[in-house]
């Protein structure tokens, strides 16, 4: 199953996507700095930025 979770950065967020990618999810992450998403969780699948104040979320992160 693929998942998008934001605030994939956030202390939730990276052990949400670490467990579910090690359940074999694909997990894809919204944050505002995406090299650092896939930094700190390194099994996203994907990671796209995004500033919920200044911009919606990119429609790629929904497809």
């Amino acid at each position: 199953m693929r998942i998008l979770i934001t605030g994939v950065t956030g202390f939730i967020g990276s052990r949400l996507a670490e467990t579910l990618a090690s359940n074999t999810h694909e997990v894809w992450g919204l944050s505002r700095d995406p090299n650092k998403a896939k930094q700190r969780v390194p099994q996203l699948a994907q990671a796209f930025a995004w500033n919920p104040v200044a911009n919606p979320p990119p429609i790629a992160a929904f497809t």
